[in-house]
């Protein structure tokens, strides 16, 4: 770069659109250098918050024996998809204000699963809260049952209308992704 050189008046006539930088040939390298990280930095802030506000939020109810699978299904979830996910309070902790607080949890979710093993009960009775909680909000009740050995009854799982995500071992995330697949590829 020369600071001593004449404008070139090409340069000069110009037309500046808003946020444009203008740079000519008497101006630092260093000044160039700048304002592409500044423009670099912006860009990568933007484009994270876009990524943040079009992931998918899901909530995971489970019981606190299941607390290792939901945890391997929330880190898939997270760092495969991409998505918001939290855990809703689990049955042992804090009875009292639990439903209260997880049903405003199930409202604010655009998806939530209920990992089911051994507490046939507990799973009836979440879907349903899960299924009241979306209708309030006006959603369409959506959510999935991830069903580990052995299977609810029949009637139960009618009632509940949920997608069934089967797993044969804690290890099988085949219909997992096949749902979180169909979830990333949905409008919200």
């Amino acid at each position: 770069m020369d600071p001593d050189c004449e404008a070139d008046p090409r340069e000069l006539a110009e037309i500046l659109q808003k946020g444009d930088n203008h740079f000519d040939q008497r101006q630092p390298f260093s000044d160039l250098r700048t304002a592409l990280l500044e423009k670099a930095s912006q860009w990568t802030k933007r484009e994270e918050a876009v990524a943040a506000g079009n992931s998918k939020s899901v909530e995971i109810a489970f019981c606190e024996e299941d607390r290792a699978d939901a945890a391997e299904i929330k880190q898939r979830l997270q760092q495969r998809y991409g998505f918001r996910v939290q855990f809703a309070l689990p049955p042992s902790d804090s009875a009292g204000s639990r439903n209260q607080i997880n049903r405003a949890l199930f409202e604010e979710m655009d998806h939530v699963l209920v990992y089911y093993s051994r507490h046939e009960e507990w799973m009836v009775l979440t879907c349903l809260t899960v299924r009241k909680a979306l209708k309030k909000k006006g959603k369409r009740p959506s959510g999935a049952l991830v069903l580990h050995p052995p299977p609810p009854r029949k009637d139960d799982c009618d009632q509940i209308d949920f997608a069934s995500l089967r797993r044969a071992s804690a290890n099988d995330f085949a219909s997992i992704d096949q749902w979180a697949n169909g979830v990333r590829g949905a409008s919200a």
